[in-house]
């Protein structure tokens, strides 16, 4: 459970609200797709995939979600 009792799907919802860049990867390309597919998180997946996140983009070392 994430902090006062919001959900990681509330927080992400929150942040796409706010114009968060579903498609913006961190250091070695690493997506929230990506990050949320690793933590097994269907729901937010399906949060981001709604909000046009690219589900085929690779990291930097080749490897997608």
């Amino acid at each position: 459970m994430g902090h006062a009792g919001l959900q990681p799907t509330d927080c992400l919802r929150l942040l796409i609200a706010a114009g968060a860049d579903v498609n913006k990867a961190m250091n070695g390309g690493f997506t929230p797709v990506f990050m949320a597919a690793q933590q097994d998180n269907a729901d937010c997946l399906r949060l981001l995939i709604a909000s046009g996140a690219d589900v085929n983009k690779a990291t930097t070392d080749g490897f997608t979600p």
